[in-house]
Formats: C-alpha cells, structure tokens, sequence
C-alpha cells in the first residue's frame, strides 16, 4: 500500500501543473525539446489515411505519454497512430512526463492533410459534343456511333471501347461504348431506340446531360482469356502513360432496353421471375495485364423467395471499384439468367455508365 501512496505523492504535482498541453514551464521539472524527425517532403497523408509517428525516443519507467493533435488529446502511446478525417494543417504535439526523474520532454511536428480526392481522375461528359449527333428519342447520340472508321469515346484521360460496321443498305451495328444525352426512357414500339435511353433519363448531372452507353456484342469476341483490346468488347483504358491509378468507382444505371426486357419481356426476352438475376462485372488489368478478380452490381436481383425484396435498378449507383487495385484498363462483363446455352443473353447486354473515378498514385 506504501507503493500506491508514494506514486500517487510523485503523480501529483504532474496532475496540478500539466493542466493542458501548451504549458510550457513546470516547478520543480526540467525540460527538453527534441526534433522529431520527418520524412523527406514532411507529413503529408490524405483523409482517412493512418498517421504513425516514432518519436525516436525509448521509454523509461515513470513516463507518461501524451500525444495531442491541434491541442486535443488523441493517444497515450509513444509511437502515434492517428487516422485524420478533416484537411488543413495540423499541429502534433508529444509530451513525456517522467514523475520520477521529475522530466518532461516535448517535441512539435506539423501534418497536412489533403483532401481524399485530390488527386481523383473523375470523368466529365459535360462537354462532349453532340451538336452533330444523330437524333433519337429525347436527344442525340454520337455521331461516331456507326462510323466505320471505329474511333473511340475518349474524354480526359480514359480512352473506351467502341467498334462498327456498316454492312450498307441500311443494316450496321455496334458494340463497345457511346455517348447519349436521351432523356426519354418510355418503352418504344421500336426496341432498337431504347438502347440509346438511360432509365435515369440523363447522366449523373441531371437530366438531358450526357452519359456513357455499353452494348457487349454476343458472339463477336471470345471476352475470355488474355486481356487484349481485340478480344474484350466493353473497356476503358487509362491513357496517362506517364502515371499510374487505381480504380475508385463509376455511376451505373440500367439502360431502358435491358430494364423492359426485365420488367415486361420484349422480343425473346423474358419477363424476370423469382430466382433471375441481370448482373454488371468489372474486371482489373494492370501494367503487367493480369486480370484481377471481379467486382460486382446487381442491375436487376430476382433472387430471393419475397417478392418484396426483388430490385431493378432505374437510377443512378454507386460501383465501388476498388478492390480492383491498380489499373490499366478496366473491362465489363454482363450476366443474365434469361439466356441461350447456345446463344446467351436474351437480356439485352446494355448498361449505362457515368463519372467513372481513378485516383492517381503518389
């Protein structure tokens, strides 16, 4: 009990005069400032990111450890851990009060927080140009859409997919990516005009803007194996060679094709019954093209036994991308279970992209 009564008598005096951490002079205590050491370029994290910092000091017995950030105390450990959620710049303050040697020892280093996104890569369709786009429904669509010079959709640094052929006589298709600005997402006599119509009737913006269209032609490309721009249908590219990104995430929605043949049946799709599924896969490819394991977004869930619980996606979603890492391109794959074992999708394979996101790596 003597050992209980002789720590409380040397806390004491550590209690009455370090009130809060800016005091600067303690009776009685000695002090000294050290220089905690900093990386290069000094701390610098994004939000959300962990802070460790090692002082570099070793602890004896009697110390007692206070690590504060803008004056608030946040850890009693010598080596800081602290995940920062708000940008600016901060101030970390360590204090060690040593109540046997009668020692405090303090040392100041400043952080910067940046913003989480602030090196994102967001794509923008606000000024794609449609002044010469083909009319359709509600809007326009690029006029690249059936040239057979297979330009692709490219907007900042992404570069998709797209491939034509125009058989003449009135007959040409497509697969890959356009752009359509449609705002008429009503089922057409004509289902060939619903594959330019988004179900949210514009993109992410509002309606009337601009949005990404992906068919995925079944039976023109093999979309297994070896990663190759030939042998996938539905890709982005990052064409920044000179850095490198990892995936964050992109907007989709169903386009009103696939959403009809879903809700009603059309043509030799079938209308969903309890147990179908129409579901979106993004694939990674690094630099070194090996294909990452998917991720995936259920455009329309039939799955389980309450009817309540069925969804047919008709507005704009988040994707989370990014377990798929860093990347190169990323490509898409569509599922339905109204489909041919020989030949597939009877769901129509569309779907709507917009404000695919990357963030550049430091």
């Amino acid at each position: 009990m003597k050992k209980v009564y002789l720590f409380l008598l040397l806390l004491t005096p550590v209690l009455l005069g370090f009130t809060s951490c800016s005091d600067d002079d303690t009776p009685g205590y000695s002090t000294k400032t050290i220089s905690i050491t900093e990386p290069e370029n000094g701390y610098i994290l994004k939000e959300g990111q962990t802070l460790n910092i090692n002082p570099g000091i070793e602890m004896r017995s009697g110390d007692i450890v206070t690590w504060s950030i803008d004056d608030k105390v946040v850890s009693d450990r010598l080596v800081l851990e602290y995940t920062p959620m708000q940008a600016g710049t901060h101030k970390a303050t360590l204090m060690v009060v040593n109540v046997l040697e009668y020692t405090k020892t303090t040392g100041e280093v400043e952080i910067t927080v940046l913003p989480e996104d602030v090196n994102y890569v967001r794509l923008d369709l606000t000024n794609f140009d449609l002044s010469d786009g083909v009319a359709t429904a509600g809007g326009k669509y690029w006029s690249g859409t059936y040239d057979d010079s297979n330009v692709h959709v490219e907007s900042q640094i992404f570069g998709f997919s797209h491939t034509s052929m125009n058989f003449g006589g009135g007959y040409a298709f497509w697969d890959g990516f356009t752009v359509s600005n449609s705002n008429d997402n009503s089922q057409q006599a004509d289902f060939i005009t619903n594959q330019f119509a988004c179900m949210a009737k514009g993109g992410v913006k509002g309606e009337s803007t601009p949005y990404l269209v992906s068919f995925l032609m079944a039976g023109m490309r093999p979309d297994r194996g070896e990663f190759s721009e030939t042998r996938y249908t539905s890709w982005v590219k990052i064409a920044d060679e000179e850095n490198t990104y990892k995936a964050v995430g992109m907007y989709v929605c169903n386009s009103a094709w696939p959403y009809y043949c879903i809700v009603n049946g059309s043509g030799s799709a079938r209308q969903f019954v309890q147990g179908d599924y129409f579901v979106l896969r993004a694939y990674g490819v690094d630099a070194d093209n090996t294909i990452s394991d998917p991720v995936e977004f259920y455009l329309a869930d039939y799955r389980s036994d309450d009817p309540s619980e069925w969804t047919v996606n008709d507005s704009w979603e988040w994707m989370d991308l990014s377990p798929l890492g860093k990347v190169k391109y990323i490509f898409f794959k569509l599922e339905s279970t109204d489909s041919d074992p020989i030949w597939g999708m009877n769901t129509s394979a569309y779907f709507c992209m917009d404000q695919l996101t990357v963030d550049k790596v430091d």
